[in-house]
């Protein structure tokens, strides 16, 4: 529960006084609004290897190979990384790169994806014929 707390604490904190430098100097309340997201992405960090162990255990119990893991553990870091990097655009009236961003992150996840969908293209037409 102190975790969230912390979580909550650094966004409030962090907000209110972007909210405050905005209006005297943009350019720091864009950095203060980075770092603040810096940090609770750190914190959210923390839980990371708890989440690697509990990816691992269910990936054996499902008969998942190691590249079929390591496949979803890249494509949940474009995912999240591309968000954090979407949200700081979007927090400095970036919108149109922010979209770029977006763009780029799901090319990379369907090029990615791309052996994934080869293999049940086969799997299907082995099945039919």
């Amino acid at each position: 529960m102190t975790e969230v707390l912390r979580l909550a604490a650094i966004g409030i904190i962090g907000a209110i006084l972007a909210v405050t430098l905005q209006q005297q100097k943009k350019e720091l309340a864009l950095i203060l609004t980075v770092a603040a997201g810096a940090g609770l992405l750190w914190e959210g960090s923390l839980y990371l290897q708890q989440i690697l162990s509990d990816l691992h255990l269910m990936a054996e119990e499902a008969g998942l190979s190691g590249d079929q893991v390591k496949l979803l553990l890249k494509l949940l870091a474009i995912s999240y990384v591309a968000e954090f990097g979407c949200e700081i655009c979007k927090d400095a009236g970036q919108q149109s790169l922010a979209a770029k961003v977006q763009l780029g992150a799901k090319l990379m996840m369907a090029a990615l994806a791309m052996p994934v969908f080869r293999s049940l293209l086969d799997m299907i037409t082995g099945l039919l014929l």
